[in-house]
């Protein structure tokens, strides 16, 4: 169904890293059951810049039971909507917001005592902080371990959220950071211009390899039978741990992923042809007949002047998905399904084509 939109106040924007903000939004009364969320969840934005409608999705940072509600947004080079978000945005702004969804999620259990291992670069730890705060507050037994990876000391998001957090349940939230380029000073005085630049950080540094998830996690042994895996970030990072968690014979029921960025390493399902033909959409409870040629048919129903659910449009997110009745779909690209979702049907229409000369769909699923 067409993604909903509601209009939410900005209530107020906090600093957390140079290039890096969270905005909390103010929520009715009324609204208050339809923004429930489970901790990993995002939402859709709509925004109007320079007269062009825009549409960019954003994990919650926020933990469910959070008097606020809040987005974490770090700005893109060269990215219309996160400049705006990071550089412009007032607080008493009204925002179009949708109502939470995504299948990146932590399911908090009191039962249970797990060992959640979370690996994440950059903005990825977003979704991460959500569950993070949710599971040690409503999973008190099991224990969290954090992989963080950033390039320097300056942009770690919620770097002191993250020390208070650790030293409030400390023997239960363990994290250690990794920076690609640690920052380098020079020594203070006189001497200080005859001797090269050094860096003051103590931590690991370089990327996140397998090499480095492999060291991480004999360091870091659980003490619970059961474990869960959580990965965000860009594309060539995650599809490497994953591959590697794999090859440990972890089973891929027990590895979340979700993807920030495209790379080109990362699992595709493009067909080598498509065809020109018929698709019969079931959109709100409504059917629309129509014709696919050089065009995915999200953009082929946006062109015919349909209001299907999008946002990325770049297979990242699962905003655009609906499920195939008959005929062949193939996609473009796919990073926001997993495997079984695509043998069962689902497509995600931004990056979907026509390989039969007919076929049906629906978004109301």
């Amino acid at each position: 169904m067409s993604t909903q939109f509601h209009p939410l106040r900005v209530a107020r924007i906090q600093q957390e890293a140079p290039d890096s903000v969270s905005i909390y939004f103010d929520i009715s009364h009324s609204l208050t059951n339809a923004f429930a969320f489970s901790p990993g969840q995002y939402v859709n934005l709509r925004i109007l810049i320079e007269g062009k409608e825009e549409r960019r999705s954003y994990s919650l940072s926020t933990a469910p039971d959070d008097e606020q509600f809040g987005i974490t947004v770090k700005k893109v080079s060269g990215g219309k909507v996160s400049s705006y978000l990071t550089q412009q945005l007032k607080v008493g702004k009204f925002i179009d917001v949708s109502l939470p969804e995504g299948n990146f999620v932590a399911k908090p259990d009191p039962n249970l005592s797990r060992n959640h291992y979370m690996f994440s670069a950059g903005s990825g730890i977003t979704p991460l902080m959500s569950m993070i705060r949710a599971l040690l507050e409503e999973e008190p037994r099991s224990s969290i371990y954090l992989l963080y990876g950033n390039r320097n000391e300056d942009s770690i998001i919620f770097r002191q959220m993250l020390e208070q957090l650790e030293q409030k349940y400390k023997g239960q939230l363990f994290v250690e950071h990794i920076l690609s380029q640690p920052i380098k000073k020079k020594e203070i005085g006189f001497s200080g211009l005859f001797k090269k630049p050094k860096t003051e950080w103590k931590g690991l540094t370089g990327r996140i390899t397998p090499e480095v998830v492999k060291s991480f996690l004999m360091h870091h042994r659980g003490p619970h039978k059961i474990s869960e895996y959580y990965i965000c970030g860009p594309g060539n990072m995650i599809s490497s741990i994953y591959d590697f968690l794999k090859s440990q014979n972890i089973d891929k029921t027990n590895i979340h992923r979700e993807y920030f960025t495209v790379d080109d390493t990362v699992k595709t399902t493009s067909a080598a042809k498509h065809q020109s033909g018929m698709v019969k959409v079931h959109l709100d409870q409504k059917t629309i007949d129509t014709k696919i040629s050089d065009k995915t048919i999200l953009f082929t129903l946006l062109d015919e002047g349909y209001e299907p659910p999008y946002s990325c449009t770049n297979g990242t997110c699962s905003a655009c998905m609906a499920k195939t009745i008959k005929g062949k779909i193939t996609m473009d690209q796919c990073f926001a399904l997993d495997d079984d979702e695509i043998e069962d049907g689902y497509i995600l229409t931004c990056q979907a084509r026509l390989a039969s000369a007919e076929a049906e769909i629906t978004y109301d699923i």
